[in-house]
């Protein structure tokens, strides 16, 4: 693997806009693929303009489209170390295909903008399994304000089953990020910024993610996001660290 100018392996890991790694099945990156329309349409380049197709960078065609215009995130250019990101206000976007599985890695790099309830960037149907950043009081104060896995939550938007960061997310720029599999203590593991923390519960069954902030109500997505890479498989401890000091490096979260 090359990463940066360093040699590990077999696949590599660009530092460009694309991360190449075996199981990669979806890369969505701000810098690239951004259209005024769900197929064709023109590139979106302007600050503030909506973002209809955010296509995929890893070759599998997995664009993750809204064809709602009301319901559209923006471009919002030279945010973070100079790169622009897709700014969420309960907006949503759905997969061409859906990811997850019984065993995937999941890395965004994001933002949460709603310190009082937070945003959630997956979400499967009932019983629900979600990913992102929990702000609420209410919530479960062993994931409140961190990066989470939640696993079988019937509605009461309180999981007893759940992966947490180490770590505290507040709004700053974070790389979140959750690996999911049945080799793994407790069914599932979370990172912000490689800092791990423990589990409540256990997180079991397969999992599938249509789209982007898609939960509902006062948990919509409302942050930035400047890249998200999803991989078939739980990776290596010694690839996830790759992967993480790439994002970090790349987009100055420190």
């Amino acid at each position: 693997m090359i990463f940066g100018n360093a040699v590990f392996g077999t696949t590599i890991i660009n530092d460009d806009s694309r991360l190449i790694l075996d199981g990669l099945i979806l890369s969505l990156v701000a810098t690239s693929g951004l259209y005024d329309a769900t197929s064709g349409g023109s590139l979106v380049t302007t600050d503030g303009s909506a973002v209809a197709r955010w296509e995929d960078q890893s070759g599998n065609s997995n664009h993750a489209i809204q064809s709602t215009s009301g319901e559209r995130p923006v471009l919002k250019t030279s945010i973070k170390n100079g790169l622009p990101i897709i700014r969420f206000d309960s907006d949503s976007m759905v997969f061409t295909s859906s990811i997850g599985g019984s065993a995937y890695s999941i890395f965004i790099v994001c933002a949460n903008s709603d310190a009082t309830n937070g945003s959630i960037m997956f979400k499967t149907a009932s019983p629900a399994t979600y990913i992102g950043i929990i702000t609420q009081s209410t919530y479960n104060v062993n994931g409140r304000n961190k990066f989470i896995l939640a696993g079988n939550d019937n509605g009461n938007g309180n999981s007893g089953n759940l992966a947490f960061s180490g770590g505290t997310a507040a709004s700053n720029f974070i790389v979140g990020s959750c690996l999911r599999d049945a080799s793994i203590a407790n069914g599932g593991i979370a990172y912000l910024n490689n800092v791990s923390g423990t589990n409540v519960g256990t997180i079991s069954g397969s999992q599938t993610y249509t789209g982007l902030g898609n939960y509902g109500g006062s948990l919509n997505l409302k942050g930035d996001i400047g890249e998200i890479a999803v991989y078939n498989r739980a990776v290596t401890e010694s690839e996830r660290l790759i992967i993480e000091t790439y994002l970090k490096n790349k987009w100055a979260v420190y």
